[in-house]
């Protein structure tokens, strides 16, 4: 028996039914399902006062996500590309934030929440509209594509469709060579041992992300620890009032060397669900500075006479921000402990050693200036101070600070700025005090 033209004629007859069936053997098919990051466009926007400057804002470009959905479909077939709604669903759900949406985390993030193999970023930026491949767990594959000639919200069906064909025939080839890698011989696996196919290495991948510890890498929007130290100049202003005031020599207070650190830690940026909330800015700081200097007496019986000076800070603080969200300001309250100290030691001279010790009840608000990386961090308020033995009355007492703090590259964590304080002790001698107190300094350090 003939067993070729039997063999052909089974053949045509499976095609031929496969297409009556509807069954698509196409190399896009075997391409599993694509979540497109809708094209992030910036957009400036003036304050309308003058001297201040503009606001860069970054935005999500849905209308063109639409054509780019559309187009990828008519490439890969129906069910292949998730739906705007879908993705714009997923992000809002997720909480993904324009940053997060950069990082391989954020897209890893909206992969999984769309139960997608792949993810395709968009940008546009000076008309050209530029799209990459990423894997489902945010790894580039370095393939990309782009088109000119686009403006927000303006996509043609034909660039659409242009930048597309590229995108899909990348896909094509991607999930290919997956496919042959799969296939390629196994070294002498055991007899008993079943036989692998080509979906287990994506999903013991899968399965890692799922299970993966909710403690990520570093983020530079979201820092969990911030150690920074510097240098600065402390100024003080003491004015001595009261009925014992003419028994106490006059001071002169120059500005003096000082050194400082700070520290803060933010508990919930470790857990991925809370760190984009607006609620996640929970976190405790510490101050701490030094200054070096020393007393020396001039003019009258004490001319030439020297001692320590013990000029130092700690501040302690709890503090909670809630974020507004975009370029508008977090804002919040601070309380904490905090110890100012202008003590002579070594020496009689005849000066006022003042230790204030109270509690900080601060305003904090923090105001972004180029994304998350540049901000101004304010805190201000009442302190109020502790009462002692020596200086049994208090009266009205501000604390405060501002910061420019800027994180440019990933670990580095900078800030400049001026922490003040202001204090009104007095006792039962006859002795009143009023300080003014300023550190002006300059920090760097890390961010984790």
């Amino acid at each position: 028996m003939h067993r070729g033209p039997v063999l052909a004629l089974f053949l045509l007859s499976s095609l031929v039914s496969a297409q009556e069936l509807g069954i698509d053997l196409s190399a896009e098919s075997r391409v599993k399902p694509v979540v497109l990051v809708p094209p992030l466009y910036r957009v400036t926007e003036s304050s309308g006062f003058a001297g201040v400057a503009a606001k860069v804002l970054e935005k999500l470009d849905v209308t063109s996500h639409r054509r780019l959905v559309s187009a990828l479909e008519k490439q890969l077939g129906k069910g292949k590309v998730v739906t705007t709604e879908a993705t714009l669903a997923a992000i809002n759900k997720e909480g993904l934030k324009i940053p997060a949406l950069r990082t391989a985390q954020g897209m890893a993030q909206l992969a999984k929440a769309t139960d997608s193999a792949w993810v395709v970023f968009y940008d546009l930026n000076k008309g050209t509209l530029a799209g990459a491949v990423y894997t489902f767990v945010g790894e580039t594959t370095g393939k990309a594509a782009s088109v000119s000639g686009v403006q927000v919200a303006s996509l043609s069906a034909a660039s659409a469709d242009e930048l597309q064909k590229k995108i899909s025939a990348h896909l094509v080839a991607l999930t290919q060579a997956k496919q042959e890698e799969v296939a390629a011989p196994l070294p002498a696996p055991p007899v008993a041992e079943e036989e692998v196919t080509g979906e287990v290495d994506s999903e013991i991948a899968r399965e890692h992300v799922e299970k993966k510890s909710i403690i990520e890498t570093i983020d530079l929007t979201r820092p969990r620890v911030v150690v920074a130290v510097g240098a600065g100049a402390a100024v003080r202003n003491q004015l001595v009032g009261g009925d014992q005031a003419a028994s106490l020599a006059e001071q002169r207070n120059n500005s003096t060397a000082t050194l400082a650190v700070y520290a803060s830690v933010h508990p919930l940026h470790f857990f991925e669900r809370f760190r984009d909330k607006a609620y996640s800015d929970l976190f405790v700081d510490a101050n701490w500075r030094r200054a070096f200097v020393r007393a020396r007496a001039t003019g009258g019986s004490i001319e030439g006479q020297t001692c320590g000076v013990v000029d130092d800070e700690l501040q302690l603080r709890g503090n909670f921000r809630w974020r507004l969200g975009g370029m508008l300001p977090s804002i919040g309250v601070g309380v904490g402990w905090a110890q100012e100290r202008a003590a002579y030691t070594g020496c009689d001279l005849p000066v006022v050693s003042a230790i204030y010790r109270g509690i900080d009840l601060q305003l904090r608000v923090k105001q972004p200036l180029f994304r998350d990386l540049v901000a101004f961090d304010l805190a201000f308020g009442p302190r109020v101070l502790i009462s002692g033995p020596l200086a049994p009355k208090t009266g009205f007492s501000l604390a405060g600070e501002g910061w420019i703090e800027a994180k440019p590259v990933s670990l580095l964590f900078v800030r400049g700025g001026v922490r003040f304080f202001r204090a009104v002790m007095s006792d039962d001698v006859g002795i009143v005090t009023a300080d003014v107190r300023a550190f002006f300094g300059l920090e760097a350090g890390v961010h984790l």
